[in-house]
């Protein structure tokens, strides 16, 4: 995740949305006294060697600490985070304090269900995974299909001021490019990066023919994508 005090923005960064490629992107535009959360070694190379600003100001200042939390950190010397990847949106809200949230621009990524299901998939089971044990990876972990909620909701309640289509990203980011001038050139950016990509095979692509091989999972997905499905009109066709 991002806090930007030079954006007056904060990235609340969900997964498989392009999150981490679109948190290395906006990284180039960032100030010293940014918070930017840790991601993965290769992917934290990537951003060095693009010369974009990498992971700062994203752990409890000692002052902060209690006495307890002080004589951990100085057994293991290192300080705890304050910040980290794929922070919920209520945990930020309580960590940043309240007058700071209300005051920044809240920023998300939203991607349709269905897709997302099958990224998921296939990013946890491998690219050559069976399409034949779909139905019971759902049923046995159905809250992966709801798990990107937290980044843009609050007790059932959407709490961010922008959320950028994955399918429309070239429009949204162009959109957030003409509100905030300081991120002019950001889509071009965004454009030339793939990281974590590669995990899904072309033969997924057909989803409303994968779904009518697991209806039980297409039911799941509507029961538990309501809000993303009425407030961003997602189908199966994206």
């Amino acid at each position: 995740m991002i806090i930007s005090y030079k954006h007056n923005l904060i990235f609340l960064k969900p997964r498989k949305v392009a999150g981490t490629s679109f948190e290395i992107a906006l990284s180039k535009f960032l100030g010293a006294t940014d918070v930017i959360t840790p991601i993965t070694p290769s992917d934290e190379t990537i951003r060095k060697e693009l010369g974009f600003l990498g992971k700062q100001n994203y752990l409890y200042p000692f002052s902060q600490l209690n006495l307890k939390q002080k004589a951990r950190a100085v057994l293991k010397l290192r300080l705890p985070e304050k910040y980290f990847n794929h922070m919920s949106a209520k945990q930020c809200r309580t960590r940043v304090g309240e007058s700071t949230w209300r005051d920044l621009r809240k920023l998300s990524i939203v991607r349709c269900p269905w897709d997302a299901a099958l990224s998921r998939f296939y990013w946890a089971n491998g690219k050559d995974a069976e399409l034949a044990g779909f139905t019971n990876y759902f049923l046995e972990n159905p809250q992966f299909l709801s798990a990107n909620r937290a980044q843009y909701l609050i007790d059932g309640e959407c709490c961010v001021d922008i959320a950028l289509r994955f399918e429309h990203f070239r429009e949204d980011i162009g959109l957030l490019e003409n509100e905030s001038p300081s991120l002019r050139g950001l889509w071009e950016v965004f454009s030339n990066l793939r990281a974590k990509g590669g995990f899904r095979p072309d033969s997924s692509k057909d989803i409303a023919d994968v779904y009518k091989q697991h209806p039980r999972v297409d039911a799941l997905i509507r029961q538990l994508n309501e809000f993303e499905i009425s407030q961003y009109g997602y189908s199966m066709d994206l």
